[in-house]
């Protein structure tokens, strides 16, 4: 009989509303209930429903602020390994934050495969967001409405100045997200973030590359080469190699081969083929002929 632990990540999101200390009873319960609802919407898409609860309880009111309890459940084999979670609370004020600085405007993405994190190229800097944050930004899901309309009501509660919303999980730095009553219109509108996505991949490999064609002419770094019977331009970035070309201490001729580190970057844009980019980074051997020994240009 296999037996289950259970771990508890507890975190408390206050919601401080700026303005007047009395706030309509319409704009209270429905910023309450969008809050609730897009912070179980949130935890589907972070968390493995199957092995997770989520409680969220609210304590009595403060003036002017209320705080939202909320504890992660989480259950796992004993002996096994706790998956890595973000927490909830954080990710809610990072969504926030995205919205706060697009302003509802189409922006650019970025996805780097590399590091598995999606960029938001904003006018006032980018912003990283993991993946399971980004699914809950833009898959089919209720999230991103929770969200529109809590901002809607707050934004037609004219007795509200702004909106602060801190996140403490008492053992970490508490964050905190403050949002003008000018901004909330901005959250109130839907966001796409996909339209403009970008994915970039690079890939390097230590491969052995025949020369096609070299380049000697100052200005123009692109040679040509072969590889699997694919003829490709790359850039050579190796200094060390390019002046021994320069200087003509290293010669080429039919079947010359060079072993180096090849980059490859492959960028998709919505609606547009493929496009590759190749680079080579470090030459490590050149090799005339089987009858001559290979020069190193490794240091």
């Amino acid at each position: 009989m296999q037996v289950i632990e259970k771990q508890v990540i507890t975190e408390r999101i206050n919601l401080n509303l700026g303005g007047e200390s009395k706030i309509s009873i319409d704009a209270l319960i429905d910023t309450l209930e969008a809050t609730k609802r897009g912070l179980r919407e949130l935890a589907a898409n972070l968390y493995e429903p199957k092995t997770t609860e989520l409680e969220i309880y609210v304590e009595p009111f403060k003036q002017g602020s209320f705080d939202i309890d909320i504890a992660v459940k989480l259950a796992a084999i004993a002996g096994g390994l706790w998956p890595v979670l973000i927490p909830l609370g954080k990710a809610f004020v990072k969504t926030l934050f995205v919205r706060k600085k697009t302003k509802g405007e189409e922006t650019p993405v970025t996805f780097n495969g590399n590091n598995n994190v999606f960029i938001i190229h904003t006018g006032t800097g980018d912003i990283n967001l993991e993946p399971e944050i980004f699914k809950a930004m833009t898959g089919k899901n209720a999230y991103e409405k929770e969200t529109q309309a809590a901002f809607k009501n707050l934004d037609k509660d004219h007795t509200r100045s702004d909106l602060t919303i801190t996140v403490d999980d008492g053992r970490t730095a508490p964050i905190s997200e403050t949002i003008r009553k000018e901004e909330m219109i901005h959250l109130s509108k839907p966001l796409n973030l996909t339209k403009n996505l970008v994915t970039v991949k690079q890939d390097t490999n230590k491969v052995w590359l025949t020369v096609e064609k070299p380049t000697f002419i100052d200005g123009q770094d692109k040679w040509s080469f072969s590889f699997n019977g694919e003829i490709f331009d790359a850039r050579i970035l190796d200094n060390n190699f390019l002046e021994a070309v320069a200087e003509k201490r290293v010669f080429f001729g039919k079947g010359t081969t060079i072993e180096c580190d090849l980059e490859i970057t492959e960028i998709t844009e919505p609606g547009k083929k493929t496009k590759l980019t190749r680079v080579i980074g470090k030459v490590h051997t050149i090799k005339q002929t089987e009858n001559i020994t290979p020069q190193s240009f490794d240091l």
